[in-house]
């Protein structure tokens, strides 16, 4: 389980920095092109989460894969696939396409933005904007869900061989027991939610950001 001191007293910020919709000023800056967790189950390592970013003339692509394998006596007890490409212009989400294999149960997203009254963030988390969000567009199961984020304070997070600042968020309504972190950048740093087996999985970044 990601290991954390509440540090409120060495934190100068309340609060994340306002990040800019203009996607084009912060992504690439901020993280570069590739973002790296290890998704662990009660603290032991179970798999990894990858993001990846890239440009093209006026179009951001990213992609979220994440591979999970749960193993019992060298046999395969469980096994997660996720694989995600999302397309941002124009600071909005035009396409999300998604597929998941769940230990044989298989889902797919496939979104096309048409509505512009209703901009959506998915449930990737990489995008610090989301947290002004009351609903979110459920990468998993293409449902909306309606959710209330709230700000819980700051905490110093260890990342690789030292620790950052990072202002952890809880996440209530149709999404419960998650909690996300950004640092004092706005840049997602930390995930962590309840699986069906009510263990504690976590998402602990090893590359993340500039």
């Amino acid at each position: 389980m990601m290991k954390m001191i509440l540090a409120l007293a060495s934190v100068t910020n309340t609060s994340l920095p306002e990040i800019s919709t203009d996607m084009e000023s912060w992504v690439l800056p901020l993280y570069g092109e590739e973002m790296q967790f290890d998704v662990k189950r009660n603290g032991k390592k179970i798999g990894e989460h990858f993001v990846t970013f890239k440009q093209e003339n006026d179009k951001l692509i990213v992609n979220a894969e994440t591979k999970i394998r749960v193993k019992f006596l060298f046999i395969t007890a469980y096994r997660f696939d996720y694989k995600a490409e999302e397309i941002w212009q124009a600071n909005e989400l035009k396409t999300l396409n998604a597929f998941t294999n769940d230990n044989g149960e298989v889902s797919e997203v496939n979104y096309t933005y048409e509505d512009k009254s209703t901009p959506l963030f998915s449930t990737n988390h990489w995008n610090p904007n989301v947290l002004s969000a009351d609903m979110v567009l459920n990468s998993i199961t293409g449902k909306t869900n309606n959710v209330t984020i709230s700000e819980l304070g700051w905490e110093e997070i260890s990342i690789q061989d030292e620790t950052r600042p990072a202002l952890r968020h809880e996440y209530s309504g149709d999404l419960k027991d998650v909690t996300t972190w950004y640092d004092e950048k706005g840049r997602w740093v930390g995930l962590q939610f309840k699986s069906k087996d009510d263990s504690i999985i976590s998402y602990e970044c090893n590359v993340c950001g500039i």
